[in-house]
């Protein structure tokens, strides 16, 4: 999906068609933009629209962090939190190895007090753990070496939209939540009971479009990945 798609149906919604760009209520420009906090909304509202996989190296020992700031068209893109920690990739960064489980700390603590001692360092991760608190840092068990790889997945802030040609980091799928959103915002930039009223509507659908997708893909996914260490050996044991 482009960002000229995106413009010209919201143009139409405006009414703001007109052939020359002097008699146009809202610039290419202010549209573009708009795109731009669209796709940003929307992410903060649901983190698993903008996924990223990569093979990190890991931190020696058991605090680990997903990859920083990037620059993409002179614009910061920054990693919001981590996903999932998906499987070891040897100490080359390309040998696919052994999946890597979410465990609950204040099991983990429970159960396994020493899991963090340096004498059990290993180049491959079991377990790793995860809070909302610090969303960019996790813990890896049993304690890296620094020489591991491993994948993961994370949410980082969509590129930044600098024109009408340029694909959005979303899928096609949020079209109409960006949409919604753009006009949204078009409209607050007029004064008057009409269009605050319009403005209001389009961004409440708005919510409903991408809240309502975060719902949706609750209900239809069973699975947890929260693995319960549930005896003092499991952590060990678990193969």
């Amino acid at each position: 999906m482009k960002a000229g798609d995106v413009i010209t149906r919201a143009r139409a919604t405006l009414l703001d068609v007109s052939e020359s760009d002097s008699e146009r209520r809202w610039t290419d420009r202010e549209l573009i933009d708009l795109i731009s906090s669209a796709q940003r909304a929307a992410v903060v509202l649901d983190p698993s629209a903008n996924p990223r996989t990569e093979v990190i190296q890991l931190s020696r020992g058991v605090v680990q962090k997903v990859p920083g700031i990037s620059v993409v068209r002179n614009q910061k893109i920054q990693s919001i939190s981590l996903t999932q920690v998906v499987r070891n990739m040897g100490t080359d960064g390309q040998t696919a190895g052994r999946a890597v489980r979410r465990v609950d700390q204040h099991v983990l603590d429970r159960h396994m007090p020493n899991w963090s001692s340096a004498d059990r360092e290993s180049d491959e991760v079991r377990h790793w753990m995860w809070t909302e608190d610090q969303p960019r840092i996790w813990f890896c068990d049993p304690p890296n070496t620094g020489e591991g790889h491993v994948e993961i997945t994370y949410v980082e802030t969509p590129e930044p939209v600098t024109g009408e040609d340029d694909e959005l980091s979303l899928g096609d799928h949020f079209e109409p939540a960006i949409h919604e959103y753009v006009v949204a915002m078009a409209l607050s930039k007029d004064v008057g009971a009409y269009s605050s009223r319009h403005a209001q509507e389009f961004y409440s659908r708005f919510l409903q479009l991408v809240t309502g997708k975060v719902e949706s893909r609750r209900h239809r996914d069973p699975r947890s990945q929260l693995h319960r260490v549930g005896n003092p050996g499991a952590a060990e044991a678990d193969d």
